[in-house]
């Protein structure tokens, strides 16, 4: 019977995987093709970065753990590609990244939802804010922390969060059983979450 409750708990997770890729890699080229249409001179230069996360998802995204150093240089492409999409003039960004965390390792794709539907809830024509955070603590917590406002066009059309942080939720139960704490709010026009994960 554990073996069967085992089986059955890696083809979820294999399940939810598989949800999440195809929708990470239609929202990029969603972002290559704007770039595109505008003829944006950037539109190589997320090309390249598109390749290399790419790559990440290829030989990285089936593992049951990665090097967090890849993922950390994984977040921060994809965080640079939003960059070159949304408007500079509408768009406050700050965010912090670890720069030495070796040693430690992290199930892949885990933060990536909420940086994704903070870059695509955000927006509007008044201008907009988007923060991340993440941190590794002595003790191996990782302590991720995220802000962004939101539309409120987005939101009466299609809700916030979507398949991604449903996936999220759903894999670090499975994955940090009794090791991770997730607190999301939405108040005041801004979304928050704030994600512990004891790593080690």
């Amino acid at each position: 019977a554990k073996e069967l409750e085992r089986k059955n708990l890696e083809s979820e997770l294999e399940m939810l995987k598989s949800q999440m890729n195809p929708h990470f890699i239609f929202n990029t080229l969603n972002t290559i093709y704007f770039l595109m249409e505008q003829k944006d001179e950037n539109a190589k230069e997320v090309l390249l970065k598109f390749s290399d996360i790419l790559s990440h998802q290829l030989y990285d995204y089936n593992k049951e753990l990665i090097d967090l150093s890849k993922e950390v240089e994984y977040l921060e492409n994809y965080i640079e590609l939003q960059k070159l999409r949304h408007d500079e003039d509408l768009l406050t960004l700050k965010y912090s990244l670890p720069q030495q965390v070796k040693g430690f390792k992290i199930a892949p794709m885990l933060i990536i939802p909420f940086i994704e539907n903070a870059f695509k809830y955000s927006p509007n024509s008044k201008g907009y804010c988007v923060e991340f955070h993440l941190k590794i603590a002595e003790n191996g917590q990782l302590h991720f922390l995220t802000q962004n406002t939101i539309s409120a066009t987005v939101r009466k059309k299609e809700g916030v969060g979507g398949i991604g942080l449903k996936n999220v939720k759903r894999r670090l139960e499975l994955m940090y059983p009794e090791r991770y704490s997730l607190e999301i709010k939405e108040e005041n026009e801004i979304f928050s979450a704030d994600l512990k994960i004891q790593l080690i």
